[in-house]
């Protein structure tokens, strides 16, 4: 009886430690086809096999897809990329893309559908260029199989390259883990233009595997100089327009200064004889000065000279001194505080 008991109970913990396992999201297996065109042109067919329970994979899945790479000179080009077909278990299935930072991500499934629980195999194909970097002596295709934006374990990752009849690989490399990491957890084996990679472990959340192909140089037809051009072009639209649009306002900025913002031609200049209106020579000398310069005494004397211009005084003995002999329409109070009084005034 005890033995039975026991014998339940173990089965119990069997049960209770694998049915978490039995219910986890994961990918079985990731195989990539990469498909070599000898113009450059990508064609690449990938098989998922993932188990769905509902969690994260309820409708379908989606794949993050970079549309930026560097080329031989390090510099960052926007490569091709286009959607040919996705399909489930065999079957066409509904897709859509959306665009993230940096690249596109692709949905497969439907919005009013769910997943019945298991496994499913999703098959997504697209076609991409501008993958290949052409450097002096050899020619270089580095391609990252799966991506390392995978929410879910990896049973096995594998992988295989088709080259242009012909073509052979002078060298391979692999890298697996995460982003940047130099792992060489796969196995490589090469057979006439086709080169296989396999990987040797289980990968975690996060992880992936890059694999490279060297090929001799001239084996994938380089872009023509009217390509490149076509291609630098994209790559610097957005410098491009805005650096258009700021000589634009910069233009019209200068024609609306040149036609209306200049200030006018200076002419020919005529000296002003006679005080601006409504100042006296006194107070002329005061503004001229910015204060009375001489302790005052010019202005003084100018406005003893400004009374006999207009008839108020008669100025005599003007070589030794200063003296008036009358003041005939000025009125008492005005001589006084000028300090004009004459004998002849006194006298009268």
């Amino acid at each position: 009886m005890k033995t039975i008991a026991a014998r339940f109970l173990a089965l119990f913990v069997f049960l209770g430690a694998a049915f978490p396992a039995f219910a986890e999201e994961f990918i079985r297996s990731y195989h990539s086809v990469i498909e070599v065109a000898r113009d450059g042109k990508l064609t690449v067919t990938e098989s998922i096999t993932a188990r769905a329970e509902g969690q994260n994979i309820k409708r379908g899945i989606f794949r993050d897809f970079p549309l930026y790479a560097l080329d031989a000179n390090n510099r960052r080009t926007k490569v091709d990329f286009s959607v040919v077909s996705v399909e489930r278990d065999g079957a066409p299935e509904n897709w859509r893309t959306e665009t993230i930072d940096g690249g596109i991500r692709i949905y497969t499934g439907s919005a009013d559908r769910f997943l019945p629980t298991g496994e499913h195999i999703f098959q997504i194909t697209y076609t991409t260029a501008r993958q290949i970097r052409y450097f002096s002596d050899y020619d270089e295709l580095t391609w990252n199989v799966t991506g390392n934006g995978w929410q879910f374990p990896m049973g096995e990752i594998s992988a295989t390259i088709t080259l242009p009849q012909g073509v052979k690989a002078t060298d391979t490399a692999v890298f697996t883990g995460p982003l940047g990491a130099k792992g060489k957890d796969a196995r490589i084996l090469s057979e006439g233009n086709e080169v296989f990679f396999a990987s040797t472990r289980p990968f975690s959340v996060g992880e992936g595997m890059t694999v490279a192909v060297k090929l001799p140089k001239g084996a994938i037809a380089a872009p023509a100089s009217s390509q490149e051009t076509s291609w630098w072009l994209r790559d610097h639209m957005a410098i491009l327009i805005s650096g258009g649009g700021l000589l634009a306002v910069l233009i019209y900025y200068l024609r609306a200064w040149s036609a209306v913002g200049r200030d006018p031609a200076k002419g020919v200049v005529v000296p002003r004889w006679d005080a601006p209106e409504g100042l006296s020579p006194a107070l002329v000398n005061y503004v001229d000065n910015r204060g009375f310069s001489g302790a005052g005494w010019t202005a003084l004397s100018a406005s003893a000279l400004d009374l006999a211009v207009k008839g108020y005084v008669v100025l005599e003995d003007l070589k030794n001194s200063i003296a008036d002999r009358k003041f005939n329409r000025m009125r008492p109070s005005m001589a006084r505080v000028l300090g004009l009084e004459t004998r002849s005034a006194k006298e009268g």
